[in-house]
């Protein structure tokens, strides 16, 4: 889950980059219109020669197992150029970095199939909605320090984590691991405090009368929830449940008080 030590925003990454650094002005129109800074930008072209490596040996192994099956491998073996080619563009093109909200990754490469045209990737994960950050090497990856990171995130309205960003061949993945989780952990504590405060006492204890029959009842009842919010042993969740069917159960009463009141006039 979310838990990491917290870097500093002035540390550098070994290849000399600041994890911080403003937006460029070369940005497209959707990042000038968040107006968020860049807070780290991650890079994968010094692992470029040994995932090429890496993607071709597992390329050939499985075009070799397959040179028995109706040929199938030799014409893998020769689709194997136009596959580096392909990986290489795209490796070239790849952008991730981290905002104040989101995480952005963006890539661009020709099509696996040749003269069909580019293939545009964009994905943006918000950090109050990542619950793991994932990175693993398996035994031929670590003969070339490779890794593969994974974003776990609650889309779409779904309960249970999806992968949301895979990538493999990132340069220093601890580093980007520890940017990740810090501004997730901050991004999720500033929804929770908007959240507290939209159904705490901070905001309006009354839903004022729709006509000017005046009663009593017609105020709801809100007591101060700020205190039991975080007091020791409550879960916040279901007091923020229990003040929404509080709140219910009021103007239940004030629409029959209403109705009471147009059928005796």
């Amino acid at each position: 889950m979310l838990s990491g030590h917290a870097v500093t925003l002035s540390e550098r990454s070994a290849s000399g980059a600041r994890l911080i650094e403003d937006a460029p002005s070369e940005a497209g129109d959707e990042e000038a219109e968040s107006a968020a800074r860049v807070l780290y930008r991650a890079s994968f072209q010094e692992l470029m020669p040994g995932y090429l490596l890496y993607d071709t040996i597992i390329w050939a192994l499985i075009s070799l197992l397959l040179v028995l099956a109706w040929g199938i491998g030799l014409l893998l073996l020769l689709y194997l150029p136009y596959k580096r080619y392909v990986l290489k563009r795209d490796i070239l093109s790849r952008q991730l970095y981290v905002t104040e909200n989101n995480i952005v990754y963006k890539a661009t490469r020709p099509s696996y199939l040749p003269f069909v045209g580019i293939v545009k990737k964009e994905i943006r994960v918000p950090l109050h909605l990542i619950v793991d950050v994932i990175i693993e090497q398996g035994c031929l990856q670590s003969a070339y320090s490779l890794y593969t990171f994974r974003i776990e995130s609650i889309a779409h309205g779904k309960p249970t984590p999806v992968d949301e960003l895979q990538f493999h061949g990132v340069y220093n993945p601890d580093l980007l691991r520890k940017v990740i989780i810090r501004e997730a952990s901050r991004r999720n504590q500033e929804v929770l405090i908007q959240r507290t405060r939209l159904y705490s006492g901070e905001g309006p204890s009354y839903i004022p009368p729709t006509s000017g029959f005046h009663s009593p009842s017609s105020k709801v009842k809100a007591s101060s929830s700020r205190d039991v919010l975080y007091s020791k042993g409550k879960d916040p969740n279901s007091i923020l449940l229990n003040k929404l069917e509080e709140v219910s159960r009021s103007v239940k009463n004030l629409e029959s008080l209403l109705i009471g009141s147009h059928t005796i006039e």
